[in-house]
């Protein structure tokens, strides 16, 4: 635990989304629109499904156009952690990416024909859930650290599965809720171990 907590607080982007989330709290709290939006908090129940889609179709895409800036842009974001699963900056997206978190649930709040204040406040939580995410990507790569649950444990060993087994399979991030769901939690022993694991776009 120590050893995650010092990797994770001790990354730059870290201090950046600590710096949105503080500033978007004091904004929300100064013009007392805060707690009244507690219950929008529940839109986290869905994350286990975004980070499962956004991990599988985003992630690792395949961009058809050969622009070079946009193969370099997602080399950094996700190829070359597969590469080097345990290069701790590989292991944390560029700092503007993480960044976008509060816009694109704020837009989606307004698309949802949500308020400004409630549209903030998604995007508020969505810049918390963000970093958790990174602490619990972070725990996943950190062999010293020991989950304490049998969920936790489970969560850990799929990650190693999706890094060093087969990238197909093993989605979540923050839970294996959305592997459940989705069909993607088989039996690691039924398998086959994927010759493309680290470098997912050969």
């Amino acid at each position: 635990m120590k050893k995650v907590f010092s990797l994770w607080i001790s990354h730059f982007s870290i201090w950046i989304y600590a710096a949105i989330l503080v500033g978007l709290c004091g904004h929300l709290i100064a013009v007392g629109e805060f707690f009244q939006h507690w219950y929008l908090g529940f839109v986290l129940l869905v994350a286990p499904f975004y980070e499962w889609v956004v991990h599988k179709y985003v992630l690792h895409m395949d961009p058809s156009v050969e622009w070079e800036w946009l193969q370099r842009f997602f080399e950094r974001l996700h190829r070359g952690h597969h590469k080097q699963p345990y290069d701790v900056p590989m292991i944390f997206a560029q700092w503007y990416v993480g960044a976008t978190f509060p816009l694109q649930f704020y837009l989606l709040g307004r698309v949802c024909m949500l308020g400004h204040f409630e549209s903030l406040f998604l995007g508020t939580v969505a810049m918390a859930y963000y970093m958790f995410y990174e602490w619990m990507h972070l725990a996943h790569h950190v062999d010293e650290y020991i989950p304490r649950t049998v969920r936790g444990a489970m969560l850990k060993k799929a990650h190693k599965w999706h890094h060093f087994k087969n990238e197909h399979y093993w989605w979540g991030i923050t839970s294996i809720l959305g592997d459940q769901v989705f069909g993607t939690m088989p039996d690691q022993r039924e398998v086959p171990k994927s010759v493309t694991v680290k470098d997912i776009m050969a």
